[in-house]
């Protein structure tokens, strides 16, 4: 036994970093449904499900870095970047994934304030 049979894989999962010319750097469309949460002088963007259309695939990020945000690169145009790690349940290696949403890619809003965006180059 290793001692971790209660978790769906080891406790310990990594990805690789990225680099900006990688050989497997690709770019692909789908959605993305980001939740904004509240909190006192704080909000945050947090990455739901990543949604693949081409490949009609989902991904749930495992772990997600701070979003990086531009306001008013254009006029009305925002900007929010950030990393996430993606992988199976009992995977040790994860992908990590660049994401960039845009302000005007915004598809719907819900009441509890998730939002999805339509993600292009992901």
């Amino acid at each position: 036994m290793n001692g971790w049979s209660n978790l769906a894989g080891p406790p310990n999962r990594y990805s690789t970093a990225i680099s900006a010319h990688g050989r497997a750097r690709r770019e692909h469309d789908g959605l993305i449904k980001i939740r904004l949460a509240h909190s006192l002088g704080r909000s945050y963007l947090i990455p739901d499900v990543l949604i693949g259309v081409c490949e009609a695939r989902y991904l749930i990020p495992s772990f997600f870095s701070p979003p990086t945000i531009a306001f008013n690169v254009e006029p009305d145009l925002h900007l929010a970047d950030f990393s996430i790690d993606v992988g199976a349940p009992r995977a040790t290696k994860l992908e990590r994934l660049l994401v960039r949403v845009s302000s005007h890619d915004r598809v719907r809003t819900y009441e509890d304030g998730a939002r999805v965006e339509a993600k292009r180059g992901f």
